[in-house]
């Protein structure tokens, strides 16, 4: 075989000076020095896997990492940790996202908190738990806050963070007909029926709006609640037209009485006697002459003389006649 044979047989590599095999495998310069918001998309640590805190050897209080997480719960799906966006790129020991450790090997009927900040609490139902991550541990923006509507009220100010406890503040203290009376263990329907009476006159009715049950917001001008869709009750549709009805006759007879009292105020200004039956309004009583006049024995006013002279001169110059 020729040289030039033999130099076929051989894998040529080409060979640059100043660098050696290791740094042939670096990525290039601009993948290196990229920006980290674009090295964050190419980033292992942000895979699919469903890190927890004890894959990733978290200690129980978690208090150092979890000053770099939000805690987020999202409407029916897992509650999980989700790396600040002030921290830097995700690391192997803080990813992205960090789930929950799974409850399975808890007591059965039990669901405890697995919050990593050493939270022992426990419930029974899931969606208590779920209702305490969302009110206790969840990120300030996650928390509901529900303000009363009531200006006036000092909770205006300081909000509820549990919708069933804004639900008791408006029932129990601003005695709004949400819900019914409480009935009593061993109470008999009639009694209940009664108890339910004094509730409803004891609330704070107002025919101009009502307060749905579920969302606890007022709706005017409807039935149906604008936000859940969801219609008033029955009864309290019945008290509410009915106020209306009585406010309707009540105005029109206020009204009436306002129509009656301007008629006869003007009356009286015209002749300030006409409220007496003896007199007639004049003030005087003519004399059994037929001729002089005595001041009405009933209202024996002399505030209008002028008024009876008149009369009487009228009366004597046609006597005259």
């Amino acid at each position: 075989m020729s040289y030039g044979d033999q130099s076929q047989a051989f894998d040529y590599k080409p060979t640059f000076h100043g660098f050696d095999s290791e740094e042939l495998t670096q990525p290039p310069y601009e993948e290196i020095y990229q920006p980290t918001k674009q090295r964050r998309q190419s980033n292992h640590y942000e895979s699919d896997a469903r890190h927890t805190p004890s894959s990733l050897g978290w200690p129980i209080p978690a208090t150092e990492h979890l000053k770099y997480y939000n805690f987020k719960v999202p409407k029916a799906k897992q509650p999980y940790l989700e790396l600040a966006q002030s921290w830097e790129a995700p690391s192997p020991e803080m990813p992205r996202k960090v789930y929950l450790d799974s409850s399975s090997d808890s007591k059965k009927g039990t669901c405890p908190c697995k919050y990593p900040n050493g939270c022992c609490m426990s419930f029974k139902r899931p969606a208590d738990l779920d209702r305490h991550y969302m009110n206790v541990h969840a990120s300030d923006d996650q928390k509901l806050q529900l303000n009363c509507d009531y200006s006036k009220c000092s909770r205006s100010n300081d909000p509820f963070n549990r919708k069933d406890h804004y639900r008791d503040h408006l029932k129990d203290y601003h005695k709004e007909d949400i819900g019914t009376a409480k009935q009593a263990k061993g109470m008999s329907e009639r009694e209940w029926k009664k108890a339910q009476k004094r509730w409803i006159e004891e609330r704070q009715i107002t025919a101009q709006w009502w307060r749905c049950a579920k969302c606890l917001v007022r709706v005017k001008d409807s039935w149906d609640c604008y936000q859940c869709k969801q219609t008033c009750e029955t009864e309290r549709i019945k008290i509410r037209e009915k106020m209306a009805q009585d406010s309707n006759h009540q105005e029109q007879m206020n009204e009436e009485s306002a129509t009656i009292n301007y008629n006869n105020d003007y009356e009286q200004e015209s002749s300030p006697y006409l409220a007496c039956v003896t007199c007639t309004g004049v003030g005087y009583l003519q004399n059994a002459d037929g001729i002089t006049w005595a001041p009405c024995y009933t209202c024996n006013s002399q505030a209008n003389e002028s008024v009876a002279s008149s009369y009487y001169d009228y009366d004597a110059s046609y006597s005259n006649h």
